[in-house]
């Protein structure tokens, strides 16, 4: 899979999940085996482009295709993984694996002196 040419990226990269790798349906084990297949297959029509899917706790997948921007990824995948399934997470935005940003860390601030 092509990504980058001369130091550009070509294909989108999430900003709001973290990348964890590159997406394959056919081994991912969050989507019921049942399923693995024809979800492959549709993923198979889809340009590089805004692409999301979400899975929910009983492996059925949701997906949204050439979204308009990364939050329409998130939202389209989600909501579709919802009308079949619950507790819905994103897994893959465009050809990568993700998972949730880490939370910012706590800046300690130093007491004020006394006065």
């Amino acid at each position: 899979m092509i990504v980058a040419v001369d130091d550009v990226f070509v294909v989108p990269i999430p900003l709001k999940m973290k990348a964890s790798g590159f997406f394959l349906a056919g081994s991912n084990v969050a989507i019921a085996p049942e399923l693995r297949e024809s979800f492959t297959r549709r993923l198979g029509t889809a340009t590089n482009a805004w692409n999301g899917i979400a899975v929910g706790a009983n492996g059925r997948p949701g997906l949204v295709l050439n979204a308009t921007d990364e939050d329409a990824a998130i939202e389209g995948a989600l909501t579709d993984c919802g009308r079949q399934d619950r507790s819905c997470r994103v897994i893959a935005l465009g050809p990568f694996s993700v998972e949730p940003l880490p939370p910012p860390k706590q800046v300690e601030q130093s007491p004020s002196p006394q006065r």
